[in-house]
């Protein structure tokens, strides 16, 4: 079994939570982001899953956000070009993140000239992505291609280290603030590493 769905095996409970929410919002019970919020957290404590942890537990369930609209698009296909606009008052930042994403991705995460990097600096430096301040907006936009790396919906590792070297790029004195974030990435990936060697060996004592 390939490491990507041992990963899925690890976050099923996540997945199926992230299903049930996906059919409240698929029948429009979720209308505001705030409703959202309140509804991952009352799904995840039914279920006894807890948020991925980043630098900072403020609005951890709003963070969590990500989580849901990644196995939405990248798990369930549910988002084409029409839902996400019909969707964008509760995803509004993610769907900036992605964006961004998709603009890094499709230039190999290489910011090639004075252009592209003005370019990324505006769509970083957003509104939409929250906080009043570059970095925080930049831990936004990690915690995004982290959570999609960490459940392998995203190519492990490479896009996130190119999504960090390019906001180091852009923001070269919030470099070190940014490595913060990838030495928890490391951390949490040692973790799962570990616990997807304990599963595969359950896996064959049962076999």
């Amino acid at each position: 079994m390939s490491s990507g769905l041992d990963a899925r095996q690890l976050y099923k409970g996540r997945i199926e939570a992230a299903t049930e929410i996906w059919s409240k919002i698929m029948r429009n019970e979720v209308s505001t982001r705030n409703q959202l919020e309140e509804l991952v957290y009352i799904v995840y404590k039914q279920k006894g899953i807890e948020p991925f942890r980043g630098l900072s537990k403020v609005r951890i369930y709003d963070k969590e956000i990500a989580t849901i609209y990644i196995i939405g698009k990248y798990g369930l296909g549910l988002l084409d070009g029409e839902l996400t606009n019909a969707f964008k008052n509760i995803f509004n930042v993610e769907i900036a993140c992605d964006e961004i994403y998709s603009f890094l991705k499709a230039r190999n995460f290489q910011l090639n000239d004075n252009n592209d990097t003005e370019q990324f600096r505006k769509m970083v430096d957003n509104e939409a992505l929250g906080g009043p301040k570059t970095e925080e907006r930049g831990f936004r936009l990690l915690r995004y291609v982290f959570t999609g790396t960490i459940m392998r919906f995203f190519p492990p590792e490479e896009d996130f280290v190119g999504t960090y070297k390019a906001l180091s790029t852009a923001f070269p004195d919030l470099a070190s603030k940014f490595m913060r974030y990838v030495r928890f990435y490391v951390a949490l990936e040692w973790l799962k590493t570990s616990r997807l060697v304990i599963l595969r060996r359950l896996r064959r004592r049962r076999s």
